[in-house]
């Protein structure tokens, strides 16, 4: 029977894509294309004018004929994917690549609004980048090279996925909640600080074993954690073993306490692999030797290997990996760990990327990079990702080689001059390796934007005690290092702008003002707005020895959540929280810095300080003299 009989047109106005479910699932699209057969085989009408709208050839084929590939590809078009391969692809880059990575939910959803648009204005400049976003995110462009996707118009919609999935998020949805999660979870300090998880984590690095029992005896749901305290490692477990591995007494006996109570120890042991950066080769050493094990494959298929190439940036803790691993055989993990001979059989002898250069390549976004590689690259792009991880752990030999088999020194896809990164970041053998071999020093980008010598020179004046920043300025060319103090010392100390945590404390400050019925900022209400603004404020009061239970209860009626707010209003400074806050604008200017961060701020309060401040520390059994050592060490660690 023709399928045309059963009154499907060929000529019918194919409807729109539908947009991608908010979490994708390939499973579920697997199940969706077998029903959708089933209904066909059948001579369901509606299912045979819904295929015969996608599949130009079913209007002329019979029931019989369709098989399960017409199906799928119906389904595939329906999002707007050219076939059920390239669908396949892309659910399987989303599930990779958010499984296991905490979504960049930081910031708000006005952030991300601003990005979106920006991204739509890169597109129209056809910047790479931008092109390389869209071709990743949107199933329409998917498949497509970069030059294809600038002559693709896109919507808000497509900008607004490509920065989720940039994001860490498989859709818009999805990251707006993640920043919803991401509030509720981390936005209030008590939680951190004082509460439940607070309580285990001062046991735990006390090595106090019993009184963790104690806690956990009230709250047994903490041996069960959810998905996102493994995700961040946050948990007991990975708790236990930080402090293990810094020899905390009694942390042994605590992890070994937590296996009794069927905590997965050795999944945990390799969780840790995935640690936030920098691991060092003495973090890789403990774990090894307490049996994590080098060949494990996370939930989202990316081995530790390949997460240390594209994270540790230590060729030496990679190296100590490699060792006891089995390393997939692919042209960026043989870069990336030094291996010539292997880089080797990757290109053919014109100096070009084989196919087997194209499989597996490396996947940055889920190593925790906002970079989203493109779905159809050029052999420059692929020889550029083995470079660039060859850059990232220090391997100078595949730099050469690569060079001398033609890869342009210069490469500007990824809109930032190579050299320009190495020097950014402090890889002192990169930059010599790029120095010797040509790379143009004053070549612009613009992530950043400035070239590789005014980098070296910026990073110098910032740090002119760090010997590599000095060493980076003389490889740079960028001048000699007293005339570039005595030039940065003789310019006019640029106007300071507030960091985005101090304008928050200056506004939950007015916020606090308002709820005390006060006309103006006074400058316990500066402290206050300080306090809640920023967790990291919060951690600097612990760390100078406040006792966070009695500050609780002291003062929680007042540090409350920075979105509880009565409403967002401006009330002027009086005398003493304006003093106060031109002490910190001073402080910016005295280090030559054009923002006032949070440290400048604490340590203008103390300067400042009416009583108020000293009084709150001293009821919590601090002092002003605690406080002022621990932000002095934070900005001494900035120098």
């Amino acid at each position: 029977m023709s399928i045309r009989k059963r009154g499907a047109s060929s000529r019918e106005s194919r409807p729109e894509t539908r947009p991608l479910p908010p979490k994708p699932s390939l499973d579920y699209e697997r199940k969706q294309a077998k029903a959708l057969l089933r209904r066909l085989r059948a001579g369901d009408h509606d299912a045979l004018a819904r295929a015969c709208a996608r599949h130009g050839a079913l209007p002329h084929a019979t029931v019989a004929d369709i098989t399960l590939a017409d199906a799928q590809l119906v389904i595939a078009r329906e999002y707007g994917f050219a076939s059920w391969p390239l669908l396949f692809q892309y659910f399987r880059d989303v599930e990779r690549q958010t499984s296991m990575r905490r979504p960049g939910s930081r910031h708000d959803r006005e952030f991300y609004e601003g990005s979106a648009r920006s991204l739509i204005v890169q597109h129209r400049n056809r910047q790479p980048n931008a092109g390389r976003a869209f071709a990743a995110s949107v199933p329409r462009l998917y498949g497509l090279t970069i030059d294809e996707v600038f002559t693709s118009p896109v919507s808000e919609d497509d900008a607004r996925l490509a920065v989720a999935r940039q994001n860490g998020c498989a859709s818009w949805e999805m990251l707006m909640q993640a920043i919803a999660s991401e509030q509720a979870r981390y936005g209030d300090p008590w939680l951190t600080f004082v509460a439940t998880l607070g309580l285990t984590r001062q046991a735990i690095n006390a090595g106090d074993l019993e009184g963790l029992k104690s806690v956990v005896a009230e709250h047994p749901e903490l041996l069960r954690p959810p998905v996102e305290d493994r995700r961040d490692l946050t948990t007991l477990i990975h708790v236990a073993l930080g402090a293990e591995e810094r020899a905390v007494p009694g942390a042994r006996a605590i992890t070994d306490w937590l296996a009794t109570q069927s905590v997965d120890v050795p999944l945990a042991l390799n969780e840790r692999f995935f640690g936030k950066p920098p691991l060092t080769t003495a973090n890789v050493r403990f774990l090894l030797d307490r049996g994590a094990d080098p060949d494990w494959i996370a939930p989202n298929g990316v081995s530790v290997l390949e997460h240390a190439l594209l994270r540790y940036w230590n060729g030496a803790a990679v190296d100590l990996i490699a060792r006891h691993a089995t390393p997939k055989r692919a042209l960026w993990i043989a870069a990336g760990l030094g291996r010539v001979e292997e880089v080797t059989r990757f290109l053919d002898a014109t100096g070009k990327p084989t196919a087997a250069a194209y499989r597996d390549r490396p996947d940055f976004v889920a190593a925790g990079w906002p970079m989203l590689s493109a779905s159809a690259p050029d052999d420059t792009e692929i020889l550029a990702e083995a470079f660039f991880v060859a850059m990232l752990n220090d391997r100078v030999v595949v730099l050469e080689y690569l060079i001398d088999r033609g890869f342009p020194i210069d490469y500007l896809g990824w809109e930032m001059p190579l050299v320009s990164f190495a020097a950014g970041n402090q890889r002192v053998r990169v930059v010599e390796c790029l120095v010797r071999r040509g790379a143009n020093l004053d070549l612009r980008g613009r992530h950043p934007d400035m070239s590789a010598r005014e980098l070296a020179r910026s990073s110098f004046e910032q740090r002119p005690n760090d010997p590599t920043a000095r060493r980076i300025l003389e490889l740079c060319g960028a001048g000699e290092p007293d005339r570039v103090i005595a030039e940065r010392d003789a310019r006019p100390a640029p106007e300071p702008e507030f960091a985005g945590a101090v304008q928050e404390a200056l506004e939950l400050a007015a916020d606090d003002a308002v709820r005390r019925a006060e006309s103006e900022v006074r400058f316990d209400n500066l402290v206050i707005g300080v306090m809640r603004a920023s967790p990291d404020a919060m951690g600097m009061l612990r760390l100078a020895g406040v006792d966070m239970e009695c500050l609780r209860a002291n003062f929680g009626t007042r540090i409350l959540l920075p979105t509880d707010r009565v409403a967002r209003v401006k009330l002027s400074l009086d005398d003493a929280a304006q003093t106060t806050v031109s002490r910190a604008i001073d402080l910016a200017r005295q280090r030559k810095s054009d923002t006032v961060a949070l440290p400048q701020m604490l340590s203008a309060l103390i300067d400042a300080d009416d009583g108020f401040l000293r009084g709150l520390l001293q009821s919590c059994g601090s002092s002003v003299m605690k406080l002022r050592d621990r932000i002095d060490s934070v900005l001494r660690s900035a120098d």
